[in-house]
């Protein structure tokens, strides 16, 4: 809360399924694709940033000098790193900018919380609506297009794209 450098960011990455993981595969597996995602972060991590481990699947990164645009380039790139973790679950994640002193550490962390739960609910969403349209067919439009840019309508109005998937 002390610096006056600006903009400061906050970045929260929540491991998706572990406690799945540990239930079906064991604790040691859950444990190595938590290892897989800090040697991601430590290989990926930028100068004037600092990577915590906060809890058993959550990181948070805490970023000096970084514009919001150089935010969500980071955030990409981890999002499709994580995509290659063991069991393929890949992570949620919600970020924060403080630009002034109004805005503390505090509230962005409590900020880019709410974003990766918000994130996490979406991918869930997204898993949801693909499974069934999978099962019964409802698609509108599939082409390879559509596919490659994330970009899938559903005959219920449903769409996905890019705003939704980091």
């Amino acid at each position: 809360d002390e610096s006056e450098i600006y903009p400061q960011s906050i970045i929260v990455i929540d491991l998706n399924n572990i406690s799945y993981i540990n239930d079906n595969y064991g604790r040691e597996e859950g444990d190595k694709v938590i290892t897989e995602a800090a040697n991601i972060l430590i290989q990926n991590q930028l100068a004037n940033t600092e990577i915590i481990r906060t809890d058993g699947n959550e990181f948070l990164i805490y970023l000096v000098g970084y514009s919001e645009k150089q935010i969500i380039s980071y955030l990409r790139k981890l999002s499709k790193e994580f995509k290659g973790l063991s069991h393929g679950f890949g992570a949620a994640s919600g970020y924060s900018i403080i630009t002034d002193a109004i805005k503390t550490i505090d509230d962005a962390v409590n900020e880019a919380t709410l974003a990766m739960k918000e994130n996490k609910e979406d991918i869930e969403k997204i898993k949801g609506a693909l499974e069934n349209a999978s099962v019964s067919g409802d698609f509108l439009s599939k082409t390879k297009e559509d596919v490659a840019q994330k970009k899938i309508v559903f005959k219920d109005g449903i769409g996905i794209g890019d705003a939704v998937i980091l």
